[in-house]
């Protein structure tokens, strides 16, 4: 930081940036006093890209060296796809701000536009999610599933390729690019709940520095925030990762919150679901008491290894 100004770091693909300049867009609106400037960091996520997302044990694949930059004065504060951002925060590490979320649902592209039940007998769809593989298999157990890794881009380009009959990804970012037209489905949650945070924006600063996170406080979206902080919370008390197949939702409605979610087996064979809803004002009681039926009900058994 010099004098007023905050530097913002960021990833530097195309959606990272664009995610980023729509976070200084709404901290310049929001402190007109202050000046903001965007410094692009590398991550290992960025580095890497042949791992397979599923088998990594770092869980702050696309964040550490983004923290490492906030912890070091580099940068002010970053932003993160909050569904990147670990559930227990670096020591000296704040999550300071939620944008409003965006869609949350995930998306099939397919060449010729194809939905799921319209694709051919056993296709092949790229992803590395172990949540995503495992819901679809409940609905389509011949599909045949194959990592793909790489930024939005690549992964275009992979199907437009032919290496895939089509790939399933977060839809908010195909739509933050304005690859709507690309969307051949756009899953409902019936199919496939979301990972815990998909859609929205995070914002995270130092602990102590007062002056990013009042500006970032700024332009925290409170709905938002309750709504990613029940799923987050759910998957905390679940000591869960995305390297497991559960999805958990929790959406607003008046007064109250409902949180849903489903964990599957890997063969889709075995599951436990389950909605619950309450006041919205004890969405943390909400979220712990539903993580506790699903430890109740062995969903230990389901996501081990």
């Amino acid at each position: 930081m010099s004098g007023d100004t905050l530097i913002v770091g960021t990833r530097g693909s195309q959606l990272a940036m664009v995610q980023t300049e729509r976070a200084v867009a709404e901290l310049k609106a929001a402190n007109p006093a202050l000046t903001f400037t965007i410094h692009e960091v590398t991550t290992s996520g960025d580095k890497d890209q042949t791992s397979f997302l599923s088998t990594l044990r770092n869980t702050q694949f696309f964040t550490k060296e983004l923290d490492d930059a906030l912890l070091s004065g580099e940068i002010d504060l970053a932003v993160h796809s909050l569904k990147d951002v670990v559930l227990e925060m670096p020591d000296g590490i704040a999550l300071a701000a939620t944008l409003k979320r965006d869609e949350h649902r995930d998306a099939l592209v397919t060449p010729g536009g194809r939905s799921l039940v319209e694709l051919p007998p056993n296709a092949t769809l790229g992803t590395g999610s172990v949540r995503r593989r495992a819901f679809l298999r409940r609905v389509r157990p011949d599909i045949q599933f194959a990592e793909i890794r790489g930024n939005l881009n690549t992964r275009m380009r992979k199907l437009d390729e032919g290496q895939y009959h089509g790939i399933v990804l977060a839809a908010c970012g195909l739509q933050r690019l304005g690859w709507d037209h690309r969307i051949a489905e756009l899953l409902p949650v019936e199919t496939i709940l979301p990972a815990a945070g998909q859609g929205a924006i995070a914002v995270t600063v130092r602990d102590g520095d007062t002056l990013a996170a009042d500006a970032v406080s700024a332009i925290n979206h409170k709905p938002t925030y309750m709504r990613t902080h029940a799923e987050r919370l759910f998957l905390g008390a679940l000591t869960a990762s995305c390297r497991f197949p559960l999805g958990v939702l929790a959406t607003l409605h008046g007064n109250d919150m409902t949180i849903t979610a489903a964990a599957w087996s890997q063969n889709a064979e075995d599951g436990i679901q389950k909605t619950v809803t309450g006041p919205a004002s004890g969405y943390m009681e909400l979220a712990a008491g539903l993580a506790e039926f699903f430890k109740a009900n062995g969903v230990d058994s389901l996501v081990s290894e």
